[in-house]
């Protein structure tokens, strides 16, 4: 059997890599082809595994169908606004003045939908609509005015894959609800769920306390309250899965339970025996009470789940626990290694989506290391708790009973086995956590050692002690015991935020750091496996493949350099990076837009992409013009990486409270100076500015995006020109002064103002010449960027075309050498991460 469930999940993962998205031909080739195999005796476990392919691919290709079934078509409902009739599933809050909710839309246009859409819709609080701001729950009806489009999140190399998010949440749309217009937005059905309720209630019993979120995020899995000060501190001392309702906490509940309803039944059988001589309750045993007592435990950790809203972490642990309760109740034995696999085989049963889940690998690596360690250390367990006993009595002068020593070495080694267990996941989870968060806290294990027996014997008890109360209506019990988990989190919290003051016990590190560290885990583990000849074999196989396994081991020749165009929506940000001796450096031209929830694509992709490439400093700074989607950025750059020169031109009018001003400079035209083996020229031709009192908001920033700083990298050979938001007359005027000396020319053009219909005139394509033009725009953007005209005008003059909105973050390599006439062109939908599940 367990080879049977090993292929069948070989099967979904091996579908996962595929490049197109599960058409209906597909899925009918790859049933027939299991189903022949399943004919022969010999092929049947290849039946298994084309099992898990068509499975998986059956789940994908539903995931598209559900426009076809309600007559819609995806490419064109951005187009205008909808009425809707939705029920609220989910709400989370990001600020005071916006509001994500997850929506089940079950009308579209007033038409009921076949099968209704799953829709992500975000609803901003404006002055405007402030004084009748609704209140939405869980549970309730709702008619609205939206737009939408369809489920779409940025492609980058780094940083956290929202349409990866979105699929594994089976998210169909995301939009938001329009507000101006007027009578669209009303309830229709105002009733709460369950869950809403006492959602409210202990949200109310917790008012005032500095720590409300956190037990909000406990109690039913919401972490949106947690500030940015708090997921700093459990980032930096590697806590943050304490505050996700996960496995832990699921068997926590379930264990406690267990705990709980034994005594309780002893405490029972033991009156029962006291008054009638004889005991009717019988504890542990195959057929009375303990089957019971599992059954029970199980339903109160569903509540948990319930409350939790049923995410996919609570589903995970409900069904490991569901099917080692049905085991034990019928008394059927599952190995270690069978229960593992029939888990995960009934996960991707019920949501075969949770492969593309980090959280997925996460848990699963942390209970496979868990039997590892228990497996592996039993015998030193033992000996280690005999011993500290021992020492212990030697220490103290105490003489134990054999049934004492007994009872205490069982106690003690108890406590051995969480602090081994504690360490060995701290250390055998670095690689994951590390690739997750380009870091490593050596503060970890200190933290985990404390917070987590903290949390799970003392903190989590009684916040579920609390909503037990919040539901019987207990309101002086409830302030009490409201004020002990205020203490309790207040001890911890002290001792996290001490930790997360040690900086220099937090390291950040790049993809190759990253490998040297898997490398060496996995050299221990094959140690601590296999005897001497086989695990020196192991390493070296490990040690040969390094080469194969990172292309950044591949030197750089001499004068090599690349660009990164990231994919930041209607925006603009690139890096430009070179190899200066042992380090790489780099130049970043515009740092993408920054939203006003505190989102920010600086936070989100450039500095972790950095991190990764080991890059520690910014050798300078362009922002292009004072505009949002090209400097939005800058504050929350500055803060995360040193730059050593700003070049920007309105120097005016940047906050130098985050800036030195001797870091500026001011982009002037006429501007070049040589950066290690590239050159760097300012061509701006900026207009004067306009005092006239009647100009318009639009030809402000019009004139505002005509004094973007141009600049032009090259290495005398190749060169990229950025040219920022310029229109057309700047572009005339460029050309006019620079076209006769040649300075206009490049291999590479960021077009100019996202491709927009005031930019990129003929003159100026021929002045520059490029071989290769890029688009960085927003996809379905509601400007309709690129223009089509404009694209038509740049394949007339035979450049290829490429648009970040559709083909995401790409990379231009200049490798004097491999490509010595030309530029090699990588996209991530394309090239780095082709596979249907992501795109």
């Amino acid at each position: 059997m367990d080879r049977w469930l090993f292929c069948f999940i070989q099967g979904a993962l091996f579908s996962l890599f595929f490049t197109g998205q599960p058409s209906v031909f597909s899925l009918s080739f790859v049933i027939i082809l299991s189903l022949l195999c399943f004919c022969l005796k010999k092929l049947r476990i290849f039946g298994v595994f084309g099992l898990g392919v068509f499975w998986l691919c059956l789940h994908g290709y539903s995931y598209h169908a559900i426009f076809d079934d309600n007559q819609i078509d995806r490419f064109t409902i951005h187009q205008s606004k909808r009425l809707i009739e939705f029920d609220v599933v989910e709400i989370s809050q990001q600020k005071a003045s916006q509001l994500k909710i997850t929506a089940n839309i079950v009308k579209l246009d007033g038409r009921p939908l076949v099968k209704p859409f799953t829709a992500r819709l975000n609803y901003r609080i404006t002055s405007e609509n402030n004084t009748v701001q609704p209140t939405f729950f869980q549970g309730q009806r709702w008619q609205a005015c939206v737009k939408l489009k369809p489920a779409y999140g940025f492609a980058n190399p780094v940083g956290f894959a929202y349409q990866r998010w979105l699929r594994e949440k089976n998210i169909h749309l995301t939009g938001y609800i329009y507000n101006k217009t007027p009578n669209t937005l009303k309830a229709i059905s105002t009733g709460q769920t369950v869950r809403q309720k006492l959602f409210t209630d202990v949200a109310s019993s917790m008012a005032g306390s500095a720590y409300q979120s956190i037990v909000m995020a406990l109690s039913f899995g919401e972490r949106y309250q947690i500030s940015q000060a708090q997921w700093q501190v459990f980032q930096l001392t590697n806590t943050s899965h304490l505050i996700a309702i996960s496995g832990l906490h699921i068997g926590l509940v379930f264990w406690l339970l267990v705990w709980l309803l034994s005594n309780s039944f002893r405490i029972v059988n033991h009156i029962v025996s006291c008054c009638f001589a004889k005991s009717y309750l019988t504890i542990n045993t195959r057929w009375t009470v303990y089957p019971v007592v599992l059954l029970l435990s199980l339903l109160g950790a569903v509540f948990y789940a319930y409350l939790a809203n049923f995410s996919m972490p609570t589903i995970r642990a409900l069904i490991m626990l569901a099917i080692y309760v049905l085991a034990l109740v019928m008394a059927i034995h599952l190995s270690k290694t069978r229960l593992i696999l029939l888990t995960v085989a009934v996960i991707l049963l019920i949501e075969p989506m949770a492969l593309i889940s980090p959280s997925f690998w996460l848990s699963f690596c942390a209970v496979s290391c868990i039997f590892f360690v228990l497996w592996r250390t039993q015998a030193w367990r033992n000996r280690t708790s005999k011993s500290l006993l021992l020492k212990f009595n030697q220490f103290v002068g105490w003489r134990l009973t054999d049934k004492q020593q007994a009872y205490w070495q069982v106690k003690l080694h108890s406590v051995v086995t969480l602090v081994v267990i504690q360490c060995a996941l701290s250390t055998l989870l670095v690689p994951i956590t590390a690739l997750l968060s380009q870091q490593v806290s050596l503060s970890s294990v200190a933290a985990n050692l404390v917070a987590v027996p903290w949390m799970s014997f003392v903190v989590i008890p009684l916040i579920l002690f609390n909503v037990v109360l919040v539901m019987l209506n207990s309101q002086w019990l409830n302030k009490w015991v409201s004020q002990w988990i205020s203490d309790t989190l207040d001890l911890l919290w002290h001792y996290l935020s001490w930790l997360a003051q040690q900086t220099s016990l937090v390291w950040s590190i790049s993809n190759l750091q990253w490998l040297l560290i898997l490398s060496a885990l996995l050299i221990l583990l094959a140690i601590s496996v296999f005897s001497y000849k086989r695990w020196l074999l192991v390493s070296l196989v490990v040690v040969a493949s390094l080469p194969l396994l990172l292309t950044e081991l591949t030197p750089w020749h001499k004068g090599d350099w690349q660009v990164r165009v990231f994919d930041v929506g209607h925006g603009l940000s690139v890096l430009v990076e070179q190899q200066y001796g042992q380090e790489r450096r780099a130049v970043l031209y515009d740092t993408g837009a920054g939203k006003p929830n505190g989102f920010s694509f600086a936070q989100s992709f450039i500095l972790p992409y950095l991190k990764s490439r080991g890059i520690k400093q910014l050798d300078y700074l362009v922002l292009s013009h004072n505009d949002n989607d090209h400097n939005g950025g800058f504050a929350a750059l500055i803060s995360g990486i040193s730059v050593q020169q700003v070049i920007a031109s309105y120097p005016e009018k940047l906050s130098f409270a985050v800036l030195d001003q001797t870091k500026l400079i001011t982009c002037d035209k006429n501007k070049q100076f040589a950066w290690h083996a590239l050159n760097i020229e300012m061509i701006s031709l900026a207009p004067k500015p306009t005092t006239n009192p009647t100009l318009t908001s639009k030809n402000k920033k019009r004139s505002d995006n005509d004094k973007s700083c141009v600049i032009k990298i090259g290495d005398g050979e190749k060169s990229i020109l950025l040219p920022g938001d310029i229109s057309k007359t700047v572009e005339l005027a460029l050309v006019e002064q620079y076209h006769n000396q040649g300075l206009l020319t490049a291999n590479v053009l960021i077009a100019p103002h996202h491709g927009s219909k005031t930019s990129s005139t003929t003159a100026f394509i021929e002045a520059v010449t490029p071989n290769i033009v890029i688009f960085s725009t927003g996809y379905l953007n509601r400007w309709n960027m690129p223009n089509k005209e404009v694209i038509s005008r740049y394949q007339m003059f035979d450049v290829a075309t490429y648009n970040t909105a559709e083909l995401g973050s790409i990379l231009l390599e200049f490798d004097t050498q491999a490509y010595a006439t030309k530029v090699k062109v990588s996209t991530m939908k394309q090239n780095l991460r082709p596979y249907w599940l992501f795109n």
